[in-house]
């Protein structure tokens, strides 16, 4: 039983994922901003699996030139060392702009992204606010990223050039099951921008089932969890008023 298990999530979820991430990254080209939409475990894979690869290649064209011979083998690894160190320093800086979008960088500011770099636009809403963990995960691998709400997609959607999802469930019909606000998030990038959408999802997600509608799931869920604030000494106070 144990070992069904096993092999139940090293070829549905482990090598799916790894999967998955060499045919997501073959999909993000130099120079693009990727939305994402509050956290999902295999689109940061994707896209920190993505950026090391764009390292890697910068790294051999910094150091191409660099003889490789015998007695230059030991300087020629440290002078690779020392450039990932500098490729992956986690300072972090904030950059002036909209009041609804914090933009983070990893390392000094640049002006220009070099070959092989993209950015990252961390759209975030209520009422897990699960966007902030996949915004520290991604600037401590050092990508650039921004950070904003849902509502602020319309003015922000232009620049976006690929939309990466998550997803829950993916049903029979091609209907995909995700958090709230995902159907919003798609239709509004994919109207002002004309940005693919790029549903990524291991083979354990797929469903044997058929839906045309969220209605019948978002009645299962608690209602009040859209407009409650997570602040509970507020809750309190609201009902204490009402009392």
């Amino acid at each position: 039983m144990l070992s069904e298990i096993d092999e139940f999530v090293r070829e549905r979820i482990v090598l799916a994922g790894r999967a998955i991430e060499s045919r997501a990254a073959s999909s993000i080209r130099p120079g693009e901003c990727v939305a994402i939409f509050g956290y999902s475990s295999l689109v940061s894979r994707i896209l920190i699996h993505t950026w090391r690869l764009a390292q890697m290649v910068r790294l051999e064209k910094l150091t191409v030139s660099i003889p490789l011979k015998g007695y230059c083998f030991s300087y020629y690894h440290m002078f690779s060392m020392f450039l990932i160190y500098i490729l992956n320093s986690a300072t972090t800086t904030t950059t002036p702009g909209d009041s609804r979008t914090l933009s983070l960088t990893s390392g000094q500011p640049r002006t220009s992204m070099t070959q092989g770099e993209f950015s990252v636009l961390v759209v975030d809403s209520g009422p897990h606010f699960e966007g902030r963990r996949m915004l520290f995960e991604l600037t401590q691998a050092g990508i650039p990223c921004e950070y904003t709400h849902l509502g602020a997609i319309p003015l922000l959607a232009s620049k976006i050039s690929l939309l990466l999802l998550g997803a829950h469930a993916l049903l029979n019909n091609g209907y995909v099951l995700s958090r709230i606000g995902t159907a919003q998030l798609a239709n509004i990038v994919s109207r002002i921008s004309q940005a693919p959408v790029l549903v990524c999802a291991e083979t354990y997600k797929f469903w044997d089932r058929a839906q045309s509608d969220a209605f019948e799931y978002n009645e299962l869920a608690d209602p009040d969890a859209i407009w409650k604030s997570s602040n509970e000494g507020l809750l309190a106070e609201s009902d204490s008023k009402q009392v």
